[in-house]
């Protein structure tokens, strides 16, 4: 490693700097942790998938393509538009098209999903 003296402005090696080495010891410890911890993320959101797909598959309210348990009056603008749910008006209701996170949602997740996107 080479370094750049900026007070004298010529290059030094890592070896004649010590602090340096340390710092790449501290770096490369800090990214095997975000690596350890981007592989646990990784799955817990598929075992969260798996427990919503389950949960629509066995939910009372799920007619094969939407979830008549969230219904509105009104088009619920902000879940479709910034959410990125897909919404159908049927008769006079609008209803949404099921998916593993609006399964997560209903299941009790609706407070967590709210704040991530500051609703609430």
């Amino acid at each position: 490693m080479r370094l750049l003296n900026k007070n004298k402005g010529k290059i030094k090696n890592a070896d004649e700097n010590p602090c340096l080495e340390e710092e790449i010891k501290i770096f490369e410890k800090g990214l095997k942790f975000l690596q350890a911890f981007s592989a646990e993320f990784d799955r817990f959101l598929a075992m969260a998938m798996d427990q919503a797909r389950y949960y629509s598959r066995n939910c009372d309210h799920f007619d094969g393509k939407r979830c008549l348990f969230w219904n509105w009056k009104f088009r619920p603008d902000y879940l479709i538009d910034k959410c990125g749910l897909k919404g159908e008006k049927i008769e006079d209701r609008w209803l949404l098209e099921v998916t593993p996170e609006l399964c997560l949602i209903c299941k009790g997740f609706l407070r967590i999903f709210l704040e991530e996107h500051g609703v609430i």
